[in-house]
């Protein structure tokens, strides 16, 4: 009983997927405070922050799993989690129990209330308290909103990592793509390494702008001459340091060999001798157990597709994946929105990419950032769709409708709806 009532405080803690801008509040203070009191369980330990619009979690995930692969004792922090909090905290691919995670917030309910940390700040604690108690040497920590304000910059990071900037969460971070550059740039340390995703201007300039006069040093990998393709469907990748051939692709996508090639270059910088191919091979094709990552482009059964991408530039980099592999099927696109997000004109290019036969079923999103089903179905119509659009208020009602019938599905758009499709999974 007290474990469950442990858990429910948790879980009752502001956070932004649910309670919207109110659970966040600026300044490091509370999350200094929280690693103060649980004895620093930060310290002497390598830590790795990887922020990005889209792909930080797959590029943390992929690096997580290389460096367990290679006998590293790695951390791996993610948000948000999709059925349950420990999801977010898991040292080679093993998350906690609850009854250990219930037992620590019992364990430190006097430091949280005098706290009061939002649910980000609290879990990203006890991340680290669990990587102390497991003895990770090596704590790979996705930045949850932005970079320079989210508590994870409160780390004193030794190598940091730019998988992309795009359009997401502009009322906070500014009004440009160069702010928002600059807001995850700022995650760089001086004198540390940082390395860049390959991005367009004005934003390349602006985060250059931002990591030279932090003194970082910077590392800009080039998907040019980087990634290459073998007729055995194979990726050959190049960094700053050497070529590793025949890695076979981890997650389906040519965003996803980018995120490859990141992570890749973080190992070859954070090892000196070099991680041999072999290995390095064995943590990519092993990266779901040794990172415990999911709904990345996961068939989570024959024909259905799970997504968490939830942003105009994601969403149509998955429905390509999806819509490549769909060949003479009816595709069945199954989406749900926070209100901040917006598919911008991807129901123009929708037309033009996806069979006529498409159709999509816009579900209902929860929490003070939902938005409900009859909202999203007018957005995709604003975005150019002119197709079959339908509503419903459940998307697990859609998942056993339509796969008794043979549908070709895929469900995106929200975390809340990729959790609801996991819980119902028949």
């Amino acid at each position: 009983m007290h474990e469950m009532k442990a858990m429910e405080r948790l879980m009752a803690l502001p956070a932004y997927a649910t309670s919207g801008e109110v659970a966040l509040k600026p300044g490091f203070e509370r999350i200094k405070a929280l690693l103060t009191g649980m004895g620093h369980p930060e310290r002497h330990r390598e830590i790795i922050l990887v922020a990005g619009t889209n792909g930080k979690g797959s590029t943390a995930s992929m690096l997580a799993a290389m460096s367990s692969a290679a006998g590293v004792c790695t951390g791996l922090h993610t948000s948000p989690h999709l059925v349950s909090v420990t999801e977010r905290m898991r040292v080679n691919g093993v998350a906690p129990s609850e009854a250990w995670l219930a037992g620590e917030v019992l364990r430190w309910e006097t430091l949280f209330a005098r706290v009061q940390p939002s649910f980000f700040e609290a879990t990203l604690a006890l991340s680290l308290r669990w990587f102390a108690d497991q003895e990770a040497e090596r704590c790979v920590v996705e930045i949850g909103l932005g970079g320079r304000y989210d508590a994870a910059n409160a780390l004193d990071a030794d190598l940091c990592i730019l998988t992309s900037v795009g359009r997401d969460h502009m009322q906070l971070l500014g009004p440009t793509l160069s702010d928002v550059a600059a807001e995850k740039a700022a995650i760089g340390k001086r004198g540390k390494p940082f390395i860049m995703a390959p991005l367009e201007e004005p934003s390349r300039t602006a985060a250059y702008r931002v990591l030279q006069s932090i003194g970082a040093r910077v590392t800009e990998i080039n998907a040019l001459t980087g990634i290459r393709t073998t007729p055995d469907g194979t990726l050959t990748l190049t960094t700053s340091r050497r070529q590793v051939t025949h890695l076979k692709p981890p997650l389906p996508g040519p965003h996803q060999q980018v995120n490859a090639l990141l992570a890749l270059e973080a190992m070859d910088q954070l090892h000196d001798p070099l991680i041999d191919a072999a290995t390095l091979r064995d943590g990519l094709g092993s990266m779901q157990t040794l990172s415990g990552l999911r709904a990345r482009g996961e068939w989570l059964l024959p024909g259905v597709m799970i997504d968490v991408a939830h942003n105009e530039s994601a969403l149509e980099a998955t429905l390509r994946v999806f819509l490549d592999a769909a060949s003479d099927k009816t595709p069945v696109l199954v989406l749900g929105f926070l209100a901040d997000k917006d598919p911008g004109k991807l129901g123009d290019w929708l037309l033009g990419y996806a069979p006529k036969s498409t159709r999509i079923i816009c579900v209902d999103t929860g929490g003070a950032r939902g938005l409900k089903a009859d909202e999203a179905a007018l957005r995709w119509i604003q975005s150019g769709w002119t197709g079959p659009i339908e509503t419903t208020s459940d998307p697990a009602d859609v998942l056993k409708q339509e796969y008794r019938e043979g549908a070709y599905m895929l469900f995106a758009g929200s975390h809340q709806v990729v959790s609801r499709i996991l819980s119902a999974r028949p």
